[in-house]
């Protein structure tokens, strides 16, 4: 949850927040790398958290709801009855103004980076409480939904261009993006996603992106390319060892239990394709391909393959 004081000056003066807002709306669209205007709401937004004056709060939800925002601002009023914030006699008209404002400023925040993530789930569900002085939002949850769910789509997209090339442009360009994002906001939101990115396109060179044999991937990988990546980073950096069947088998079984591979491939034609694609000692894989075991050696190799995992977020 994330903690706003009611004490705290406003950033900006009303006048201030009006021109903020008014030259939002009345903006032209632009374009950024993802191709979408829906990012220029969130001045709106931040400046809509700001308000503290009932005459320029009232008007601005007004337009914001008919632009298609605040969904739930009903919802969130009923919630401020049943909490008898309204009645409290802690609290001024300028208190109540200023917590309506950060509580609907914070749930189109939400909205606004559902949007941009291209999601296809609702929004994760906005709560808050109100403490003292203290207003608190989930804004932080709904925020890491989003972008988790707008970094997961931008990888998809980038692991399908064809060239290598082409794919480090991309990881580029987004890395650039975040990295200014964070400059511009102050703050480190997106840097453990521009550690993930940059981890990505500095083992684009490392890792082989395509198999010649467009058939072997369909067949092993036909979820997602980044399963085909993850296997490609494993047999590469983490498990090296052409000669050693356990590995090998360690990342059969791991991987088809997490749902990696296709769910009707079996161990032969796998250990085959590890073979003629990889050189792997076929004579030494085919005895352990039915074999998995949990021993200490076992434990060492699934926390390399846990590590792997959060390199590409799986």
């Amino acid at each position: 949850m994330l903690t706003y004081s009611l004490d705290q000056e406003p950033k900006y003066t009303k006048t201030e927040i009006f021109s903020l807002i008014n030259c939002a709306i009345s903006s032209k669209n632009h374009e950024d790398i993802f191709d979408l205007p829906e990012d220029r709401f969130l001045s709106i937004a931040f400046a809509f958290r700001e308000i503290q004056d009932q005459d320029l709060l009232i008007p601005t939800i007004k337009i914001v709801r008919e632009m298609g925002f605040l969904k739930e601002y009903d919802r969130i009023v009923e919630d401020l009855k049943t909490k008898n914030v309204f009645k409290s006699l802690s609290y001024s008209i300028r208190d109540l103004n200023k917590i309506l404002s950060l509580l609907c400023g914070s749930y189109m925040i939400g909205e606004i980076r559902l949007l941009i993530s291209g999601a296809k789930q609702d929004l994760p569900n906005f709560e808050f409480d109100i403490i003292g002085r203290n207003v608190q939002v989930n804004t932080d949850v709904v925020s890491n939904f989003s972008k988790k769910t707008l970094i997961n789509n931008f990888v998809d997209h980038t692991t399908n261009l064809p060239t290598v090339l082409e794919k480090e442009v991309k990881l580029k360009n987004i890395i650039s993006f975040l990295a200014e994002y964070n400059y511009n906001s102050q703050n480190d939101f997106f840097q453990p996603d521009i550690n993930y990115l940059t981890t990505l396109k500095d083992n684009l060179s490392n890792i082989s992106v395509h198999i010649s044999n467009g058939r072997y991937r369909r067949e092993i990988f036909p979820e997602s390319e980044v399963h085909q990546l993850f296997f490609e980073y494993l047999i590469n950096e983490v498990f090296t060892d052409r000669n050693g069947p356990t590995e090998a088998s360690f990342i059969y079984w791991q991987m088809s239990r997490d749902g990696f591979i296709a769910s009707s491939l079996k161990p032969t034609p796998f250990f085959q394709y590890l073979n003629k694609k990889h050189g792997y000692d076929l004579d030494r894989l085919l005895p352990k391909m039915k074999t998995f075991e949990m021993n200490d050696a076992a434990i060492l190799r699934n926390d390399r393959y846990s590590e792997a995992k959060t390199i590409y977020k799986l």
